[in-house]
């Protein structure tokens, strides 16, 4: 075993317990694993870059993970109320399910019927609350252009 994979194996042997139960106080314990072991990743990664004593970084980096999964799941569970909104389909088991999945069905083939362009602008306008303007930069025209 060379010398960076001891030292590796010094830190995990020492901190991974008390990485993982520093997120597992901080959320969810599947997650916690998932985190812990991601921090171990990026130790061995930047081993050159770990202070002695290693687990304040280790706990920093664990810290910093969390909170970028937070970030990632907060994004998610908006953009799907924001489709939720848009398409109206929201929760499946209710009583009116069925006018429900119509009306998405509608939707979608309203959408199938624009240009790939159009259709993105309105979904940028629509999921992400671009402004008209700004949606069209995006998609690479000018508002209030006119295209042939």
């Amino acid at each position: 075993m060379g010398e960076a994979a001891r030292q590796f194996k010094t830190i995990y042997d020492q901190h991974y317990g008390k990485a993982l139960a520093y997120l597992r106080a901080r959320g969810d314990w599947q997650a916690a694993e998932d985190l812990a072991a991601e921090t171990s990743l990026v130790a061995w990664r930047r081993l050159g870059d770990i202070p002695d004593p290693p687990l304040p970084r280790l706990l920093g980096v664990a810290r910093n993970l969390a909170r970028e999964q937070r970030r990632a799941s907060d994004r998610r569970q908006a953009l799907a109320g924001r489709v939720e909104a848009f398409t109206g389909l929201g929760d499946l088991t209710g009583p009116d399910v069925t006018d429900r999945v119509v009306a998405g069905a509608a939707v979608r083939h309203a959408l199938a019927l624009l240009s790939a362009r159009d259709r993105e602008t309105l979904t940028l306008v629509a999921w992400l609350d671009l402004t008209a303007k700004d949606a069209a930069r995006v998609v690479g025209c000018a508002p209030g252009k006119e295209r042939a």
